[in-house]
């Protein structure tokens, strides 16, 4: 059955713009997230350039309605117009910039629109920060019925995975004995060589030994780093989480679709920071857990 899996849904293409398909809950939640985002950056944007646009057109010099000469003002009615030194000079070209009085006083010292424009950004980066915590949070809160529980470890310049069976019925039975483990490496496939049988590998995103999940069902992962810094990417899954030395991180995945999906680590690592790819195959459960019973007894 794993052989007929031979469809790639999460990867990049050349000239792509904007996400790759949401195959996660929490990946559905940040393209719903960035769309509602958009919806108040657009309407800033049509403020902003209005408002910049109708500044510019009505209090230019040369839009001003009144227009006058120089000379023919006394210098009682000089001081009156021109609040500062700076108005001076339209006029020696016959141009005024100031407009009335009762206008000019609403954009100096208005306290209504200083509350005005302090309160509604306020409400805006609260309306836009609320879902956003909400998504955040629900990134590394773990349900109650994590099933299966991945180790993932960065190298220099490879992945390491670790699948543990480690429930309480298994440990039970074996006498509470050392739980099975199927931990193996994963590689870089050479572009020579990245010809399989039921899919083209795409050149720098295949791997020798792809990490086989189960759909459907909430996947937890242990992330760590053996050296240096990584990162622990895959787009259309929702996941990106750092592997530090020293410190275990945890992320969770739910996967909606079998198929075939990519990442990569998003950390500058080292020279070869560009050949350590992720390769995720999605399995339905029954499949899966043959797989992984196969794996286990060997």
């Amino acid at each position: 059955m794993i052989e007929n899996i031979s469809f790639i849904l999460g990867m990049a293409h050349p000239g792509q713009l904007g996400f790759q398909p949401a195959y996660s809950p929490v990946m559905e939640g940040i393209v719903d997230l960035h769309h509602y985002i958009c919806f108040f950056l657009v309407l800033i944007l049509i403020f902003v350039s209005w408002t910049l646009g109708y500044t510019l057109f009505r209090y230019s010099m040369t839009s001003s309605y009144v227009t006058y000469k120089l000379l023919a003002l006394k210098p009682s009615a000089l001081v009156n117009k021109a609040s500062s030194s700076f108005f001076l000079v339209p006029l020696l070209f016959n141009f005024n910039t100031l407009l009335p009085y009762k206008e000019t006083k609403k954009f100096s010292h208005w306290t209504d629109l200083e509350i005005a424009w302090t309160i509604l950004p306020s409400l805006v980066l609260l309306s836009i920060a609320v879902p956003s915590f909400v998504l955040l949070y629900s990134t590394d809160e773990l349900t109650d019925d994590i099933a299966v529980t991945i180790k993932v470890i960065g190298h220099q310049w490879y992945w390491s995975y670790e699948y543990v069976d480690l429930t309480f019925e298994t440990a039970v039975s074996s006498n509470f004995q050392e739980p099975k483990i199927w931990n193996f490496d994963s590689y870089l496939i050479p572009w020579e060589g990245a010809l399989s049988p039921n899919y083209k590998s795409t050149r720098l995103l295949g791997v020798d030994n792809p990490l086989y999940l189960p759909i459907k069902t909430h996947i937890r992962f242990l992330i760590s780093a053996a050296d240096v810094l990584h990162s622990f990417a895959i787009p259309s899954l929702g996941i990106k989480t750092d592997a530090v030395p020293g410190r275990l991180n945890q992320t969770f995945t739910y996967i909606t679709a079998p198929g075939i999906y990519f990442g990569q680590c998003s950390e500058i690592c080292g020279v070869n920071h560009g050949f350590m790819p992720i390769q995720v195959v999605a399995l339905p459960w029954e499949a899966w857990a043959s797989l992984l019973e196969e794996k286990l007894t060997n």
